[in-house]
C-alpha cells in the first residue's frame, strides 16, 4: 500500500453541497476555469491512454500527462480559493 499522510480532502462532497456536481472539468467549466491549449478537452480516460502510450516509449505523452495532472492540481487549488467562503457559510447552517 501507499502511505499517505499529508492532509487532504475530496472536494466532492463540499462541492455538492453547493450544488456542483459532476467531474472536475465539468465544475471548472460552471466557474469558468480554463486550461492549456494542449490539455483542453482532454479526459481522464484520455490520462489512461497517455500512460500506456508513455509506457511503450513515448516521451511526448508523459509530458502532455504531467502538464494534464499538473492543470488538475492547479484548478483544484483555484477552485477551493474560489468556493472557502461559500463552503465556510453553507457549514453552519
Amino acid at each position: 500500500g501507499v502511505s499517505f499522510d499529508q492532509l487532504h480532502i475530496d472536494l466532492l462532497y463540499p462541492l455538492r453541497r453547493l450544488g456542483l456536481t459532476g467531474g472536475l472539468k465539468r465544475i471548472e467549466t460552471e466557474l469558468g476555469l480554463s486550461r492549456s491549449d494542449e490539455t483542453t478537452g482532454l479526459s481522464g480516460f484520455d490520462a489512461v491512454r497517455l500512460w500506456y502510450q508513455y509506457k511503450r516509449g513515448s516521451q511526448a505523452a508523459l509530458d502532455t500527462l504531467l502538464r494534464y495532472n499538473i492543470e488538475d492540481i492547479q484548478n483544484l487549488e483555484t477552485i477551493i480559493e474560489m468556493l472557502y467562503p461559500s463552503l465556510m457559510e453553507n457549514a453552519y447552517q
